[in-house]
């Protein structure tokens, strides 16, 4: 079952016995032993080209090694370029299974360009495979400050599919009662990155949600839980052209206050769509208003009523009015302000056309809670420190929320590929 390693058959076994005259002797199964000596109590050598020890069981284990101290019950060791430990399994059972209270199979090396445990599958399954009944199935770490606790790389083809150098999946069993699981999840309890993505083209980090029934999936979620923290942030700096921290295809929510430097609109030119842009900025205010306009056209006595939409006035309060006569000269007025959603304009000829318009601050509850505050004064964390500072002749470091503009990624090397002469099984 494990380890083709001393043949237990029922004629005897020929082997060297180590003790005080070494000597050939004939073993009679079944056989057992004991010694007392600080040494090798058992020792088979070949010095041709086949199996030191085999073992094999037609019920049972070839090989049992049982040892009461700290050490190991099995130790190999190779002087040449070989395998220390080869396991061979056609049966479908397992070439070598591990099971123990601390660790199942545990691989160490020194060598600075091998590995402690490598697991390589010719065919198209898994090259390792990590399982845990209530721990984690995989787990790496290490000491060194420019290395990762674990590495994943895929060197296939792109003209052959999507390769992917590690892949996080989550797929639990029974009815979802939480949204903190994760396919990937990235910690870092020191300055620096969570998750951190890079790439010459394409995207450094993608999230996709294909859930077309689930009103809560999102492809990418940010949340910010720390005081004056900030749950998404991008940043162009350090771009040249025309950079953009970030870009939207579709329709955007945000629940909140946005605060922008600039704002506008931008489209395809009407006249000239495939070679300009169409620009326009917005309108800006010291207040929270709405804005509603129209044209109305008096009556024989010079009266016109415009009614407003039912929520006008719950929605808004302190209205403003503008009127401009359209076609005549004449003079008109507000003959009565807003009152049920309706207010009445007079001129003073009949049947003349005039534009109106009227602006409200808004009074719902979610400005009401969050009133603009025209003249903030910046807290402490921010004092000294500018939106734009360029614009305003200082150093980019300035910046209020300045980060450095290239990320540092730090030097892992590729892990040097196995040679097949390392795992030929004999």
């Amino acid at each position: 079952m494990i380890l083709r390693i001393l043949r237990v058959l029922s004629i005897g076994l020929l082997a060297l016995v180590a003790d005080s005259d070494i000597c050939l002797a004939q073993l009679t199964l079944p056989y057992s032993g004991s010694s007392g000596t600080s040494t090798t109590s058992f020792s088979v050598s070949n010095t041709s080209n086949g199996s030191g020890v085999q073992a094999e069981s037609s019920g049972g284990n070839g090989l049992v090694a049982i040892t009461s101290s700290s050490n190991s019950a099995v130790w190999a060791r190779n002087l040449s370029s070989g395998a220390a430990v080869t396991a061979d399994a056609t049966s479908g059972a397992n070439a070598v299974f591990g099971n123990g209270q601390h660790n199942g199979i545990c691989g160490r090396t020194s060598s600075s360009s091998d590995s402690g445990v490598v697991g390589i599958n010719d065919g198209s399954g898994y090259g390792v495979y990590g399982s845990s009944s209530s721990g984690i199935g995989t787990y790496g770490v290490t000491n060194n400050s420019n290395s990762t606790g674990v590495y994943g790389k895929n060197s296939g083809s792109y003209q052959a599919g999507s390769p992917i150098g590690v892949y996080g999946y989550v797929n639990p069993s029974g009815t979802a009662n939480t949204t903190d699981s994760a396919g990937v999840y990235g910690r870092n309890d020191q300055i620096g990155y969570g998750v951190l993505g890079y790439t010459y083209y394409g995207s450094a980090v993608a999230g996709k949600c294909s859930n077309q029934t689930n009103a809560f999936c999102t492809g990418v979620t940010a949340q910010c839980a720390a005081k004056d923290c900030t749950a998404l942030y991008a940043s162009s700096a350090g771009g040249t052209g025309n950079p953009l921290a970030a870009y939207f295809n579709g329709k955007v929510v945000i629940n909140g206050t946005i605060a922008v430097s600039d704002k506008h609109f931008k489209i395809d030119h009407p006249l000239d769509p495939a070679n300009k842009y169409l620009v326009h900025a917005n309108v800006e205010s010291d207040e929270v208003k709405n804005l509603y306009n129209g044209i109305v056209e008096t009556d024989a006595a010079g009266l016109a009523e415009v009614r407003l939409p039912d929520w006008f006035q719950v929605l808004n309060t302190d209205y403003r009015y503008q009127l401009t006569v359209i076609g005549s000269f004449s003079r008109a007025i507000i003959a009565q302000e807003i009152s049920n959603n309706t207010f009445t304009i007079k001129t003073d000829a009949p049947n003349v056309r005039v534009s109106w318009q009227v602006t409200g601050n808004r009074q719902d509850p979610y400005i009401l809670a969050h009133p603009l505050v025209v003249e903030p004064l910046k807290p402490a964390s921010e004092k000294g420190k500018y939106l734009n500072p360029v614009e305003w002749g200082m150093d980019p470091k300035m910046g209020i929320m300045y980060r450095e503009p290239s990320v540092t990624l730090p030097n892992i090397p590729d892990p040097v590929p196995m040679r097949d002469d390392r795992i030929t099984m004999r």
